[in-house]
């Protein structure tokens, strides 16, 4: 109202307001303003003006500054954690953030959260973000590599091979977009060529030794996040340029659910598909690459039963029977340690066809067909 006085206007009264206090009048409008006053006057306040103007002093309700501007060390604490996540390119959404207020007040101003009238929601999270720490939600872009980007966790491998038929020689015109606008995945100049010769060399094999579809197995890494992804949005300080986030050119992830003490913190045994879910197999290392160990074990684990379990089907000897395993040039599937492991098991029935280097984008059925 002494904005009113000074600017002898309503407009110019709402900038002010949205600009100087943005966490108390970001949404006021001019047309509220007018209503503070009789009709046709810009001096003399209605009669229940006053009243209100007292209890916005006295910060009555559940106001949702109200905690932080009681202790405004917990703002402190909780903007350079989110500094911090913000510099090491996490992707922050309204879940992970809530947790950072959530245990800056538990630390800091745990009289807060005995409150009655005070809840650390969904809600009041995002408003502390937008008006108190001038953060906005903005699609951010992925970090290019220069080889295949790192993930967060162990990779998971499946086949693919369900997927294969009609898939043997992928469109040439296909373009592989990357989050960053005008930003694309480099392939090689003859990369048309190289896929072509990949095929002949797979339906040389199909010819030859008879390999019927369900056994070529194309395999794929996914990673697997420990923070939802939300479609690559998140959180950012107002102001910042050039906006990254690790894992941000992840195609289709993961969302891992953490284990607690007690079996309720598991997935109830009703929820669909519980008896698939209970047959994964999960294979820990101390790198979260895909290592010659966990490899070995996804052929063992993974591609042998379904091998045999395709023989019996369709009446074919599984001791002479040749399947494909389909992977792309990653150095631990290229390794001799692995092609004398395929060698040695399996007496040669399971042949490698490689993805030429840089084409797994347009080449590599577990990753066309599967991850996008």
């Amino acid at each position: 109202m002494d904005a009113v006085q000074r600017f002898q206007a309503f407009r110019p009264v709402v900038k002010w307001l949205n600009k100087e206090k943005p966490h108390s009048y970001q949404h006021l409008s001019e047309s509220t303003v007018r209503k503070w006053y009789v009709k046709g006057s810009k001096k003399k306040p209605v009669s229940w003006a006053a009243e209100a103007l007292q209890r916005g002093e006295r910060m009555q309700g559940k106001g949702y500054h109200k905690a932080f501007m009681e202790n405004p060390a917990v703002l402190q604490k909780v903007s350079e954690m989110l500094h911090g996540l913000c510099a090491g390119g996490q992707i922050l959404n309204v879940a992970v953030c809530r947790s950072f207020c959530q245990a800056a007040l538990q630390k800091l101003a745990p009289e807060m959260l005995r409150r009655h009238n005070f809840k650390c929601s969904n809600s009041w999270v995002r408003k502390v973000l937008q008006c108190d720490m001038d953060m906005r939600f903005r699609r951010a872009i992925g970090k290019i590599y220069s080889q295949s980007p790192p993930c967060s966790s162990n990779h998971l491998m499946g086949t693919g091979h369900q997927m294969f038929a009609g898939h043997l020689l992928p469109a040439a015109n296909v373009h592989v977009a990357m989050l960053d606008a005008g930003v694309a995945q480099k392939l090689p100049r003859d990369f048309e060529q190289q896929i072509l010769e990949m095929n002949y060399r797979i339906a040389y094999l199909v010819n030859t030794e008879d390999v019927p579809a369900g056994l070529i197995y194309s395999m794929d890494e996914t990673s697997v996040c420990f923070i939802p992804a939300c479609n690559s949005c998140t959180f950012e300080f107002r102001g910042t340029k050039h906006l990254e986030v690790a894992g941000g050119d992840e195609k289709r992830n993961v969302t891992i659910i953490y284990g607690g003490k007690t079996e309720k913190s598991l997935p109830s045994r009703e929820a669909r598909r519980v008896a698939e879910a209970s047959s994964f197999h999960f294979a820990l290392s101390k790198s979260h690459w895909c290592v010659q160990e966990t490899l070995q074990q996804w052929v063992m684990q993974i591609v042998l039963p379904d091998y045999k379990a395709y023989c019996e089907a369709h009446d074919l000897d599984p001791e002479k029977q040749v399947a494909i395993i389909h992977p792309d040039v990653y150095s631990v599937h290229i390794s001799k340690e692995f092609r004398d492991f395929l060698k040695n098991t399996f007496q040669g029935r399971f042949k490698l066809v490689y993805v030429p280097a840089g084409t797994t984008g347009v080449a590599q059925v577990a990753d066309v067909c599967l991850n996008r």
